[in-house]
């Protein structure tokens, strides 16, 4: 299960920053994960809850931003949102798809008091 040490990663990074900028309370976290990571958002929110002991964390909201999987035809220049990995481009029917976004897996921000 991956999913605990995304969060105990992006925990980590939170309360670094929330040091760094002399903050005591984080009200909520922000993340973007993109479509096709193979991150389970259920899984990760149940872990990001039992994760948040911490008296900085307590209470703090996991928000979840997903980034749609986009495809790029390298043959005709199509681009096109895909929910699975795609190797055919529908316009064209080539065959050189490149994926441009979709895998992406980062804290954007944190709210704090």
């Amino acid at each position: 299960m991956h999913e605990t040490s995304i969060v105990l990663s992006t925990i980590s990074i939170v309360e670094e920053e929330a040091r760094k900028h002399g903050v005591s309370k984080i009200n909520s976290i922000t993340i973007c994960i993109g479509e096709l990571t193979c991150v389970e958002k259920e899984t990760l929110r149940g872990c990001f809850d039992v994760a948040v002991e911490s008296e900085a964390l307590a209470g703090a909201k996991l928000i979840i931003e997903p980034i749609a999987a986009v495809f790029r035809c390298e043959t005709c220049g199509a681009s096109l949102e895909r929910k699975q990995w795609s190797t055919t481009c529908p316009k064209c029917n080539g065959g050189n798809m490149r994926l441009e976004q979709g895998r992406e897996l980062y804290v954007k921000s944190f709210e704090a008091d």
